[in-house]
């Protein structure tokens, strides 16, 4: 019989977030695609991975089925109808708000938009770089498109195409409100204290 997966947890502080890339491996609009092709069964970390790539962390806490087993509790979630999109304008330490596409339980969206606009950095055992992100710094992690905090089993993006593929590729029916806004395609600038 197969592990049993959790939504009855209680929120936590996000320790483990890790971050999503652009997939680069073309393999979007394949067979293999969930989304593309409904009739294909797949775990979760099949279904994220049809649409982004995870990006290695080097902490081995990321390792050993622990992403894994957070990709099945979110599929768990959204099998009970337990996931909702939420679009949430994060402003701290940034000179103008960013859209953030969310995919979380609704028990923690109010959790979520705490915690995605606290003024100070999250301490996590990876770096995130969550604001240099959405703040435009130029790094080695521009491929970056999206988070999934393991501990609460929420994925949030940067841009809504990719929230939206995600969102297919994963079953999730609940759309976002049509007005949500679209992220801004310029760079935004951080704020330096």
């Amino acid at each position: 019989m197969g592990k049993k997966y959790q939504t009855n947890k209680d929120w936590e502080t996000p320790r483990l977030i890790a971050r999503l890339e652009e997939n680069s491996r073309g393999i979007l609009n394949n067979a293999w695609n969930p989304a593309v092709n409904p009739n294909k069964k797949s775990s979760a970390m099949d279904k994220l991975g049809s649409v982004v790539a995870f990006a290695y962390m080097g902490n081995s806490e990321f390792e050993f089925g622990t992403t894994r087993d957070a990709a099945n509790n979110l599929q768990a979630y959204i099998d009970r109808n337990k996931i909702a999109p939420l679009m949430v304008s994060v402003s701290a330490l940034l000179k103008a708000p960013v859209p953030i596409y969310v995919l979380a339980p609704r028990k923690f969206h109010g959790h979520v938009e705490n915690f995605l606009n606290q003024s100070d950095y999250w301490r996590t055992a990876e770096p995130t770089y969550f604001r240099e992100t959405l703040g435009g710094i130029e790094s080695r992690h521009d491929r970056t498109v999206g988070w999934f905090d393991l501990h609460n089993q929420v994925l949030f993006f940067k841009d809504k195409d990719t929230f939206e593929a995600v969102r297919k590729a994963l079953g999730v029916k609940t759309a976002l409100p049509a007005n949500a806004p679209a992220a801004n395609g310029g760079k935004l600038e951080l704020l330096m204290a």
